[in-house]
């Protein structure tokens, strides 16, 4: 995102390394480090180890009843297939009484909570009418794939979908993710790289995690990178707010005011004698 401040325009003649400027770097570092090298520091001193924040002394992952969720500790990559059917493919509850639909403790996906989401992969794409037009179908497909499950799982209509294999109902997302950090990079949209170079490496570490984070409204491991899509959404919509902008904005909003309503208002009061959420 600073690139600008250490990485100097490029002039014939001129190797990358001369365009390099360490002192904006330095200066970032100077204000960093210090406080990066006092947390490491105090963690030492309480856990004999600088790597080590307090997480790993927790009560749960000693209790007998949740050792199978930490069987290779808190992080591992064995954890990183638990995590997508939350992040991309957990939806709310269906039942064929009141409240009809409601929360899942679990989570759900992120694109259900939010959908101005889909507008981070076209802040590049975007200049390609067809690439916009090809990729927000695949990923209304997607979407609508995984919801049908949802719907199908509730009143087993016999019109059910079954489970993709290998996941492959998620594999649009991974391929517009793909689509779209690679065209930040073609066209070297630096913020837009930056703002990738931020999610891509988080979401990874956070799918090593042994938890997917519930109870929860959504996905809330999402808090650590939501700031950066964000920022992709802000540049895809430009200036001016369209009809389909203000739809899924709206939506968004229904979406989370029945998050609060639902598990804040509802729930604890019973309203109605109906379970307002539930795993």
């Amino acid at each position: 995102m600073f690139s600008p401040l250490w990485l100097k325009p490029p002039e014939e003649g001129r190797a990358l390394w001369q365009r390099i400027s360490l002192e904006p770097a330095l200066n970032f570092a100077s204000g960093l480090a210090p406080l990066l090298f006092l947390g490491m520091g105090l963690n030492y001193l309480r856990f004999d180890d600088p790597l080590e924040t307090g997480y790993g002394y927790t009560e749960q992952i000693r209790q007998d009843g949740l050792k199978f969720v930490y069987p290779h500790g808190l992080f591992d990559l064995s954890y990183v297939e638990r995590h997508p059917p939350v992040f991309l493919g957990q939806m709310p509850l269906f039942q064929d009484s009141g409240p009809y639909i409601l929360p899942s403790w679990a989570g759900m996906a992120i694109w259900a909570t939010t959908p101005p989401f889909f507008y981070a992969f076209f802040t590049t794409l975007k200049r390609f009418s067809w690439v916009v037009i090809a990729g927000g179908s695949i990923l209304g497909l997607a979407a609508l794939f995984i919801l049908s499950k949802a719907i199908a799982r509730a009143w087993d209509g016999g019109w059910a979908t079954t489970d993709a294999p290998l996941g492959l109902e998620y594999a649009p997302f991974w391929l517009m993710t793909a689509a779209a950090a690679g065209a930040a990079v073609y066209f070297r949209d630096r913020l837009s790289i930056a703002c990738w170079a931020a999610i891509i490496p988080t979401v990874f570490f956070i799918f090593t995690f042994a938890a997917t984070g519930w109870s929860q409204f959504g996905f809330r491991y999402g808090l650590d990178f939501t700031p950066f899509l964000w920022l992709l959404v802000a540049r895809s919509i430009g200036d001016q707010l369209r009809w389909h902008h203000l739809a899924l904005i709206g939506v968004a909003f229904l979406v989370n005011l029945m998050g609060v309503l639902w598990i804040y208002q509802f729930e604890p009061e019973h309203m109605n004698g109906w379970t307002w959420v539930r795993f």
